[in-house]
């Protein structure tokens, strides 16, 4: 059931929804979800550089939309949008960006016993730059820690992931080195209504474990698409814990 090229085009060009048998195979299968990220990486180069070779590039439309161009481009760039709706929208997008509200700072959460949880740290607004949106890396913070996560592609069609602890008390670095780090599996029912942190420790066998550096860094081989939960057992019986990596390939660098 796995979708052809006239869909995954479709879905990509015209936004046309895939058949629900397609969808279906494209959740589990790494093969279909890198052809999509292909198609979905030609289509942007190609919009960048062919369909749009007369417009202004990301970082100029971003300025003007922050009011930070001379007189002379600003009005030329007017003059553009009057005629280019790629540019208008995107000139829209990035003042609907700049207008958000800035988030409020995380909070750390703390769970029982000696269990902590790390909070996604949301990155500082920058102007928007086209097709250079990046999910990774990505920071993570905690009473006890911080943790600096990044994702990088594999020839193999699987994916390194790599990550660095700092402590919050900069004396216990040395200890890291008798720490380890733990993916473990997401089962596929805990995104049934289940509980994931009681239904995806029952294979320990699929456990992905190594260790930590004297420097806090750590680093997983070949990890296979899907969603997992990052276990980091520190000193003094501490835990830093990621409750969701989803990791796919249109989001590695």
């Amino acid at each position: 059931m796995a979708p052809d090229d006239e869909d995954l085009l479709k879905f990509v060009l015209d936004e046309i929804p895939l058949p629900e048998a397609a969808k279906e195979h494209l959740a589990q299968c790494p093969d279909c979800q890198q052809r999509l990220a292909d198609y979905k990486g030609m289509n942007n180069f190609l919009i960048s550089r062919l369909y749009r070779s007369q417009c202004p590039d990301s970082m100029q439309l971003s300025l003007y939309c922050a009011n930070e161009l001379p007189e002379t481009t600003r009005i030329q760039i007017s003059t553009h949008l009057r005629s280019c709706p790629l540019c208008t929208t995107e000139v829209a997008d990035t003042r609907r960006f700049l207008a958000e509200p800035l988030p409020e700072p995380p909070i750390a959460r703390y769970e029982s016993g000696r269990r902590f949880v790390a909070t996604l740290i949301t990155p500082q607004r920058q102007l928007v730059l086209r097709g250079m949106e990046k999910v990774w890396p990505r920071q993570y913070q905690a009473s006890t820690a911080d943790l600096l996560l990044d994702l990088l592609y594999e020839d193999n069609k699987e994916y390194r992931l790599l990550g660095a602890v700092t402590p919050t008390d900069i004396s216990n670095l040395e200890a890291l080195e008798d720490a380890r780090a733990e993916l473990h599996p997401i089962a596929s029912d805990a995104h049934n209504g289940h509980n994931a942190y009681n239904n995806h420790y029952n294979d320990a066998t699929s456990i992905i474990s190594t260790r930590l550096d004297d420097l806090g860094s750590f680093m997983f081989d070949s990890v296979p698409v899907g969603d997992y939960t990052l276990h980091v057992r520190l000193p003094d019986d501490c835990e830093l814990v990621v409750e969701k990596l989803h990791i796919a390939p249109e989001d590695a660098g």
